[in-house]
């Protein structure tokens, strides 16, 4: 994993409370934390209702080695990616499809 991905880690140490005294638990937990992805470009940026929409690059930062791609408009369920795409850099993804055969018309995000 690169750097710039991942962003810091936060680590949990557990103790017991007893008559206002905190003793350690052995047991420690510790999870990644990573920046957000954020979104440059996708070609094409459009396409018809009720067909299939082959995405070629979708361009950004901070992209994860497992995207999920899908559309989001208020008030509609999301529209995930057909097919997995392809992770190529944390800048980079290509090559997946959109099937819009039921999406409804309008702006969504992606």
């Amino acid at each position: 994993m690169d750097n710039r991905t991942r962003k810091g880690s936060i680590t949990f140490d557990y103790h017991a409370l007893f008559e206002g005294k905190a003793y350690p638990i052995s047991q420690t937990q510790s999870y990644n934390t990573y920046r957000a992805s954020t979104l440059g470009n996708i070609t094409p940026n459009s396409g018809s209702a009720g067909t299939e929409v082959n995405i070629t690059s979708i361009t950004g930062t901070y992209f994860h080695n497992k995207p999920l791609v899908k559309l989001v408009q208020p008030g509609s369920t999301p529209i995930y990616s057909k097919d997995n795409f392809t992770f190529v850099s944390q800048d980079l993804i290509t090559n997946g499809t959109i099937d819009l055969k039921n999406a409804r018309l309008g702006t969504y995000d992606l």
